[in-house]
């Protein structure tokens, strides 16, 4: 999400209310991974979520709300996933995802959607710092 008013943050944690409250946990495991935008030109470095697919109306659901709320989200489809790592200049990323191929981790269960500000640093060498806005809980 680009920079937002902080009054549409306010309607933003109004607006998730409803479909956080009436949607359920999901059980997720990390499992395998990719690049963005490619594995040939990789920026950034993923593992994938198993069950990730069942995140997918929860995220259409806050994309909505986000873009009502005046805070409309950047990025391309939804690609449920953990970030890893995020390259300086694009690498060739065959071998991270490789070892990350038959990876598959712990279960647990994803019970609540955390509103997050990220503060990007300024200056280089300093590092960003997250601060959490809101914890929604899903549905029990």
């Amino acid at each position: 999400m680009s920079a937002v008013h902080e009054r549409a943050v306010e309607r933003l944690v109004e607006r998730l209310e409803e479909p956080t409250s009436t949607r359920p946990s999901v059980r997720l495991a990390l499992s395998g991974g990719g690049c963005f935008p490619d594995v040939t030109r990789a920026k950034v470095l993923w593992c994938g979520l198993r069950n990730g697919e069942q995140l997918e109306p929860l995220a259409r659901a806050v994309r909505s709300a986000a873009s009502v709320a005046g805070a409309a989200p950047q990025g391309g489809p939804f690609r449920p996933h953990l970030t890893l790592a995020r390259f300086q200049r694009p690498v060739e990323g065959t071998r991270w995802v490789r070892l990350l191929e038959g990876y598959v981790g712990p279960e647990w269960t994803a019970s609540e959607v955390v509103l997050v500000q990220s503060h990007l640093p300024r200056e280089r060498g300093h590092r960003p710092h997250h601060e959490v806005l809101a914890r929604l809980p899903l549905h029990p």
